[in-house]
């Protein structure tokens, strides 16, 4: 869904520095990569329902089992690609 150079958009947005666009905020992004859908619902996020409408609607899977550290890992990744 997202492109594989993590610079350019495709069916997602694109992924390097996504921490940013979140201003930081690892408590909300964590959040929304565990499960958008129930995050976009029940937090009233102005940024995350602009990307929800952004993108068609179309949900991002749920990640649910993540750890914060593997979820830096991922950010880590995206970010130095």
């Amino acid at each position: 869904c997202h492109n594989n150079n993590m610079k350019a958009d495709m069916t997602g947005p694109a992924l390097g520095g996504v921490l940013e666009r979140w201003n930081d905020d690892t408590t909300k992004l964590y959040s929304f990569i565990r499960n958008s859908q129930a995050y976009i619902l029940n937090e009233n996020d102005p940024y995350a329902t602009a990307l929800y409408e952004e993108w068609q609607k179309l949900p991002m899977q749920s990640f649910p089992n993540l750890t914060d550290e593997q979820i830096d890992s991922i950010l880590d990744y995206f970010n130095n690609i």
